[in-house]
């Protein structure tokens, strides 16, 4: 989360959103086991089926995430998503296309017995400071709830 102080502050903050020169990075612990580095893209429209969910479409708005395998478990894998968009709930819609949801997201199809909700953290940012033009990055640690049950999986 980031929060400007003056409306000048906040204008050239949402001008980098807007330009996707914001930089936002994820984690998420997916079902299954993947091999490689991979890219989905692709429009996201609201699935007709469940309008709660997004979902692949041929109509609908452009997205685009990176995903890196951080590390391989006997079951489940733990990836890096960095975003080129951000499209409403795109990392989950994103993993779903591909059958790999994310372990805990009921919505997406993620199995909710090993954590009851979706095991995906916003660990990472980097922006340029509206006043000083540098660019900044913080990153924090992943929460003890989302290390408890990569302890548990190994």
């Amino acid at each position: 989360m980031i929060v400007a102080k003056t409306d000048s502050a906040h204008l050239k903050l949402s001008a980098q959103l807007k330009d996707k020169t914001l930089n936002r990075e994820y984690k998420a612990l997916v079902m299954g086991r993947l091999k490689e580095d991979f890219v989905v893209e692709g429009n996201l429209a609201r699935n007709p089926k469940c309008r709660q969910q997004m979902a692949m479409a041929k109509e609908g708005k452009y997205s685009k995430t990176l995903f890196t395998i951080d590390k391989v478990y006997p079951h489940h894998t733990l990836l890096n998503c960095k975003l080129f968009t951000g499209r409403t709930h795109q990392i989950r819609a994103h993993l779903k296309s591909i059958n790999h949801p994310i372990v805990g997201d009921k919505l997406y199809g993620g199995d909710t017995k090993l954590y009851p909700t979706q095991l995906l953290f916003a660990y990472k940012i980097q922006f340029v400071h509206p006043k000083t033009n540098k660019t900044l990055t913080f990153e924090v640690d992943l929460p003890d709830y989302f290390k408890q049950v990569l302890n548990k999986i190994v």
